[in-house]
This record gives C-alpha cells, sequence and structure tokens, in this order.
C-alpha cells in the first residue's frame, strides 16, 4: 500500500484544485463530477478527482472538441 501512494500518479486532487486547475468555481466542478463528467472518488463528505484519470479526461474532452467529457 505504501508504494500506492508514493506514486505521483495516484494523487488525488480536491475540487478547489481542479476547480483553479480549469479555470472555473467550484460549484461547476461539483456539478460535472455529480453528472458523471469528472472521474470523482467520494470521500466521507468531499470528492477527490485522481490526478491521472483528470489528465486522461482533459485529453479526451479535447480530442472530442471541448464538450466537457460527454459521452
Amino acid at each position: 500500500m505504501d508504494g500506492f501512494f508514493k506514486d505521483s500518479a495516484h494523487i488525488l486532487l480536491r475540487v478547489g484544485e481542479v476547480a483553479e486547475l480549469l479555470q472555473v468555481s467550484e460549484s461547476t466542478v461539483t456539478r460535472w463530477i455529480r453528472q458523471g463528467r469528472i472521474p470523482a472518488i467520494r470521500i466521507e463528505r468531499g470528492w477527490r478527482i485522481p490526478r491521472d484519470e483528470l489528465h486522461t479526461w482533459l485529453h479526451v474532452r479535447r480530442t472530442m472538441g471541448g464538450q466537457h467529457g460527454r459521452r
């Protein structure tokens, strides 16, 4: 288990960190999570977004022409 937390690919970001990176509000990030657009993990009363999955989501969104990851 220790290796999991040392691997930078498994870093979990908070909603506020993702909002800052994407230059949107925290409520927008939360809405995207609830709509299933952004992969996230519920931890107690908050959400965490795996950094590697966010990177993949951004790549897919970019190749889809800015559709916020809709399927």
